[in-house]
């Protein structure tokens, strides 16, 4: 091959454009051969890089922080360390820890879970919900004997088909049978006083006995106390809470009412308390809002 040109032309081409532009990215094209023989120290510093990003993901799912913090908190700690490589390094945020999150810290914690349960006498405590978008869900959590203390640890969170005793019953059988859990380690199972949960003949405790016929069944003690007491007050004038809802609902609405309210507090040198509304649900709420330090202390 035969090239026609000269010095001058040579050194035109080596200060254009287009060859600084490509001579640059070769020079940063790594060689095949670092490729083949990974260096150590690289290795090593990689996987602090990876055991920092999972430490942070940990920290966010522990504490129940939103994942959008992950989007700032990384160039904090670059701000903060400016002289460490690991902070330097980290490249991580929301969409990355959702996934270290679900795919790589969850199916670890849940597998040590099953392997505790598989080795110890433990209780199942369950609650069904319906969230805001009409899905039934089924709360599980397990509570047992470890280092010497009482843990509690979340097995999941299952969608229901229905919220029947059977459809419950199902789901727990299926998550036993799935992990391999012995029903024998099943000592003890708890949960509201709904009869889908406590019914005698077809509640989900006298399902779990024909698996478990040992097993101990508890109520929910809140659940009782707030039906006793719903079944004290009948007994009491009903004047008294819709007292306690009407003025809930004279200040709730109005600054002006309640910077009046305040201005009173003020003046009388009390502390201004904040007005509570009272349950719909729960009769023991009424005693918090009725109490001393709150509309009586107000009054």
């Amino acid at each position: 091959m035969h090239i026609n040109g000269n010095v001058c032309h040579l050194r035109r081409h080596e200060t254009s454009t287009s060859h600084v532009t490509k001579y640059k990215a070769a020079k940063k094209t790594p060689q095949i051969t670092s490729l083949l023989i990974p260096n150590e120290d690289e290795v090593h510093l990689s996987k602090k890089i990876s055991y920092a990003e999972v430490k942070l993901c940990a920290y966010i799912a522990e504490h129940n922080l939103p994942l959008s913090l992950m989007d700032t908190l990384p160039q904090l700690c670059q701000d903060i360390f400016p002289d460490s490589t690991i902070a330097k390094s980290l490249k991580i945020k929301r969409n990355k820890c959702t996934e270290i999150i679900v795919k790589k810290i969850a199916p670890l914690l849940r597998q040590d879970l099953i392997n505790d349960l598989k080795t110890r006498k433990f209780s199942i405590i369950i609650d069904e919900s319906t969230d805001v978008s009409t899905k039934k869900n089924l709360a599980i959590v397990c509570r047992y004997w470890k280092n010497n203390k009482v843990v509690d640890n979340f097995l999941g969170l299952v969608e229901l088909e229905s919220s029947t005793a059977q459809s419950i019953f199902n789901v727990l059988k299926d998550i036993m049978d799935t992990s391999r859990i012995p029903y024998k380690n099943l000592v003890a199972f708890g949960a509201d006083n709904a009869a889908v949960m406590q019914g005698s003949i077809n509640g989900v405790q006298a399902l779990l006995r024909t698996l478990c016929p040992n097993i101990v069944v508890i109520g929910c003690s809140c659940h009782s106390l707030h039906l006793c007491t719903s079944q004290a007050t009948k007994k009491l004038p009903s004047t008294i809470e819709q007292f306690t809802r009407d003025i809930y609902a004279y200040f709730a609405h109005s600054s002006k009412r309640l910077n009046e309210l305040k201005e009173c507090q003020v003046f009388a040198n009390e502390k201004p308390h904040k007005i509570l509304r009272p349950s719909q649900t729960r009769w023991l709420s009424l005693q918090v809002c009725f109490t001393v330090k709150s509309m009586l202390f107000s009054y």
